[in-house]
């Protein structure tokens, strides 16, 4: 995984284990893993009630 990723074995091990790493590794070993997208569609706020019902609190009703 470390070589597919570019990455130091360590910062796997880091990874296994639960403990913090940088964000750029763990979007690399998402990628080697095709899991990125899956990330990304969970981060993103509109793919969830409440996500809709915050943007729409947060949001203005109407743009002039």
């Amino acid at each position: 995984m470390a070589k597919r990723a570019g990455i130091s074995e360590t910062t796997v091990t880091n990874l296994e284990h639960g403990r913090p790493v940088r964000s750029d590794a763990l979007i690399t070993v998402a990628r080697v893993l095709q899991l990125a997208d899956y990330m990304v569609k969970a981060a993103d706020p509109y793919s969830h009630d409440l996500g809709m019902v915050r943007a729409a609190q947060i949001l203005p009703k109407r743009v002039r």
